[in-house]
């Protein structure tokens, strides 16, 4: 029962209905709280519905279970970003990335906190990372395009974004970018 309130939460999840998401789920943590997949898909749910707070808590008992869990320390570094602590959100990316240096996105978000920090070279650096990692993926290459263009490398910058409109066409930050490096340049 609980795994398929499990399967039944994550396609609430999918279809983005945050709410009956977190009712299915957890009924099914409930039946089964030793998954840490439950605490985890919990966790989602409350992020997308506004409980961050909630969401803090399902990831640390997720990670209690699963201390080696990229994905989980990956979540937990998000909603830390969230509420603005940097600090704990940089230490979530770094565990992150110790347990899984292949996964892109923990890449680019430690890149993110990098530049929150000040920190350019480290944060071209992950950016850098990320797009390697994962070529066809449109935001790794905007961020990196938008970080050239705060260190005045234009044409780095718009090299990136026109990768990025390449991958998705409709990419309008990316759009937007491209012609302001363009003008610059």
């Amino acid at each position: 029962q609980a795994q398929r309130g499990l399967r039944q939460g994550h396609r609430y999840l999918a279809e983005k209905k945050y709410d009956l998401a977190m009712q299915e789920i957890k009924r099914a943590v409930a039946g089964n709280p030793k998954d840490p997949l439950g605490h985890l898909l919990l966790g989602v749910a409350q992020y997308w519905s506004g409980a961050v707070d909630e969401s803090i808590a399902s990831y640390q008992a997720a990670l209690a279970l699963d201390p080696g869990n990229a994905q989980g320390h990956l979540l937990l570094g998000i909603s830390h970003a969230w509420q603005g602590d940097a600090s704990a959100a940089e230490a979530e990316f770094h565990r992150a990335v110790e347990l899984d240096p292949a996964r892109a996105d923990a890449q680019m978000n430690l890149g993110s906190i990098r530049e929150t920090f000040g920190d350019y070279p480290g944060a071209l650096e992950r950016f850098r990372l990320a797009v390697d990692l994962e070529k066809r993926n449109p935001l790794y290459r905007f961020q990196l395009g938008s970080l050239y263009r705060k260190l005045g490398r234009d044409a780095d910058a718009l090299e990136q974004f026109r990768e990025a409109v390449k991958i998705e066409s409709s990419y309008e930050d990316a759009m937007l970018e491209m012609g302001c490096a363009q003008e610059r340049l």
